[in-house]
């Protein structure tokens, strides 16, 4: 087996003792030491993720936030080269999705000799500058990526009440109108949050779309339309809490969303805030990824 190591080298601590412990792992069963790719600000994943298909790598691993994860994922799909994921960013949202180990050596023999699984991925582009990038778990429009920036460092250390904590911060978000269209079907609503999903965990325990499958060909949306401040803490104690009834929140399946805001609103794709977009795409892509979660 040959191994490629794509790391983001501001999360993965002592350079040194990071390929250690990996070469360690690897020539303890008899196997070559790993190819070492480090990400840049300038190319985040995708080209060491070319790199590595054109070296011949039998496997990836990815060492990173999920920054790193969703640009390599996207730079190999469709190519059927298995990715394993060495957690060492602040979310980690897909290994928690997937219920992946967060510590390095459990999660890197599961890395190296799990089944790697079909997995679809979301191609997200804004209609007004026709950027394309892609989401392996979920992007999200309005109050949910400002929650996102706005739980800084500090907070992220809480874990949930973090998120929550930073959420307060936003109760008073306004309402934007919105023109939201899942294959076909629009809704038109004045919207505080939008987001879509692949899975639907944000954080332990904050689950927003608890019935979504990174393999089932489907998208999850939820559309929030809170009218006041305590139309939004009632609607955030009935997600945490997963409450039967959910006043003010739509819920839809599908497989191509379009989202048209009244104005630019932030947005995030897998926890990365990427500035502010109006009209923006979602589209899954049906199993053109294999990730190892088993």
């Amino acid at each position: 087996m040959r191994v490629a190591v794509i790391a983001n080298p501001a999360t993965i601590g002592d350079e040194e003792r990071f390929r250690a412990t990996i070469d360690g792992e690897l020539g303890a069963r008899g196997l070559p030491e790993a190819r070492y790719l480090l990400t840049t600000v300038e190319d985040p994943g995708a080209g060491q993720a070319r790199a590595a298909l054109e070296d011949g790598a039998d496997r990836v691993l990815v060492a990173g936030g999920d920054g790193t994860v969703r640009m390599v994922l996207g730079a190999l799909r469709r190519t059927g080269l298995p990715v394993g994921l060495l957690p060492s960013g602040t979310g980690n949202l897909l290994a928690r999705n997937l219920r992946l180990p967060l510590r390095l050596r459990p999660a890197l023999v599961k890395g190296l000799f799990g089944r790697p699984r079909q997995f679809d991925l979301v191609r997200c582009t804004d209609l007004d500058t026709e950027r394309q990038g892609y989401a392996a778990v979920m992007a999200g429009l309005g109050a949910d990526a400002a929650v996102v920036a706005g739980a800084d460092a500090r907070l992220k250390r809480f874990g949930q009440l973090g998120y929550v904590l930073a959420g307060l911060r936003h109760v008073h978000a306004r309402p934007v109108a919105s023109r939201v269209a899942v294959d076909g079907e629009v809704l038109a609503r004045d919207a505080s949050l939008v987001t879509v999903g692949n899975l639907g965990e944000l954080r332990a325990g904050v689950r927003l779309l608890p019935h979504a499958d990174g393999s089932d060909g489907v998208l999850n949306l939820l559309v929030a339309s809170p009218r006041h401040t305590g139309d939004v803490l009632r609607m955030m104690a009935g997600v945490l809490l997963r409450a039967d009834r959910e006043p003010f929140i739509d819920r839809r399946a599908g497989r191509d969303i379009v989202v048209d805001c009244a104005q630019p609103v932030p947005w995030h794709v897998d926890g990365d805030v990427l500035g502010s977009v109006r009209r923006v795409r979602f589209e899954v892509l049906p199993g053109v990824a294999r990730v190892v979660s088993a």
